[in-house]
């Protein structure tokens, strides 16, 4: 196995594990409907491991930023992301 293709495997495994904790840590604290959905819209507004390694999400950030000019929704994100966390 190519060393490319191997990275590529433990990066999916690795964005696949972080979800499932993520969930059920959800799960385990007790989130509501709205807490899940709020957790979930967060997550998905961030790029996954596979995307940052494999370079995918520096395309989507180029077109994202194309469509919208605001250049501070990533950070945006995480802060929002550690906020969540940070309240439970």
């Amino acid at each position: 196995m190519q060393e490319k293709d191997w990275l590529s495997l433990v990066v999916v495994h690795s964005d696949t594990w972080l979800l499932a904790l993520a969930f059920y840590f959800g799960a385990r604290f007790g989130f509501d409907k709205t807490h899940r959905n709020r957790l979930f819209s967060m997550i998905n507004e961030l790029p996954t491991i596979f995307e940052v390694v494999t370079s995918a999400a520096k395309k989507q950030v180029k077109e994202k930023s194309s469509v919208s000019n605001n250049s501070g929704s990533k950070s945006k994100s995480r802060s929002n992301l550690y906020d969540f966390i940070s309240c439970i």
